[in-house]
This record gives C-alpha cells, sequence and structure tokens, in this order.
C-alpha cells in the first residue's frame, strides 16, 4: 500500500463525526482499511493508486465514511436521527453504507477505465498464392 488515500482531516469535514465520537485513532484505522480495499481493488488490474489521485481520494473518502457509518452500527453510537438544513429524517446506517461504497467502486471503475490504452490496430492482410 502506498499510504492512505485520504486523511483524518478530510473525513471529518465531509462526515461531520468528531473524535468525540470515535476516536482519531479509529478513524485512521478505518482509513487505513479503506485504503487495503482501494489497493484490493486495483490488484488484479496491475494499477497502483497514488496519493496525488483526486478520484482514489474520493474512493478513499467515501469508503471511510462507510466504515464510520458500520462502526456506529456495531458500536451503537450512530445517530437516530440526521438533520440537515430544514431537512430532518431517520438515519439508516446500512443503507448509507451501502451508498457509500456503490459511489466508492464506480468511482474506482472509472478510474481503472480511464487508465485503459485504447488502441486501434489496423493490419494489412497479405495473400500468398
Amino acid at each position: 500500500m502506498s499510504g492512505p488515500y485520504c486523511n483524518l482531516s478530510d473525513l471529518q469535514s465531509l462526515t461531520g463525526i468528531s473524535t468525540n465520537r470515535i476516536s482519531a485513532n479509529d478513524m485512521n484505522v478505518i482509513i487505513t482499511q479503506a485504503s487495503r480495499e482501494i489497493d484490493a481493488y486495483l490488484t488484479p488490474y496491475d494499477y497502483a493508486a497514488t496519493n496525488d489521485g483526486a478520484t482514489i481520494s474520493a474512493a478513499c473518502l467515501k469508503l471511510a465514511a462507510a466504515g464510520c457509518a458500520e462502526r456506529g452500527w456495531l458500536d451503537g453510537s450512530h445517530p437516530t436521527s440526521l438533520t440537515v438544513g430544514n431537512f430532518k429524517g431517520q438515519f439508516d446506517p446500512d443503507k448509507a453504507s451501502t451508498m457509500l461504497r456503490a459511489d466508492a467502486w464506480e468511482l474506482l471503475r472509472q478510474f481503472v477505465e480511464s487508465q485503459i490504452v485504447r488502441v486501434n490496430i489496423h493490419t494489412k492482410r497479405v495473400y500468398t498464392v
């Protein structure tokens, strides 16, 4: 693994999760796991992710946010409701995790697709008589 592909401050900014709810150490473990999942996804394609890639960083943040939702679901610390502006709704960590992971895998699929060099080869057919 070439390093974590996102960082703690970006994850906290994205999720709004403070270190009072999930410790910084635990969040870093979640980020490391997200980075490992990215490496595992890219290995069969023989691609290496880089720390400076926006797509890889975005995928890492989504996987890490999913990891935080799963952690909250497992230890019971997730909120039961969510308020964003005038919207208030029930928080479903399983649905949140599923959607975040799907978004991350789509970003990684697009990354792999962008790495493929498309070559058109035209060959002459030579007939011998």
